[in-house]
């Protein structure tokens, strides 16, 4: 399903949006959390505060949204790569239509 924002239009698969002389494409990426396997170690937190936040009533790490852009893939890779327990992984979101501009 799209949906259109301000010459944006999006849907949890892709980003396209518009203006005047560009179109951009941004792809997709799904954060899974195996949550009962993390530590609480925080490490996370730290390399992508924007994404990641302990829950004060386990004391565990827990994702913010588990849908991301391209803009934020780089440091939600970071800390999945960096999590000592494993428990993090950032995947590509499968295209289920193909897009013709």
């Amino acid at each position: 399903m799209w949906r259109s924002y301000h010459g944006i239009q999006y849907s949890n698969k892709v980003t396209i949006i518009i203006n005047d002389l560009n179109i951009y494409v941004m792809k997709k990426y799904k954060i899974t959390q195996k949550r009962e396997e993390c530590l609480g170690c925080g490490r996370c937190t730290i390399i992508c505060e924007e994404n990641w936040e302990m829950d004060s009533s386990d004391y565990k790490a827990k994702c913010k949204k588990d849908i991301i852009d391209e803009t934020e893939y780089a440091k939600n890779k970071e800390a999945a790569d960096e999590c000592p327990a494993q428990c993090i992984s950032v995947q590509d979101c499968d295209l289920e239509q193909n897009l013709i501009l």
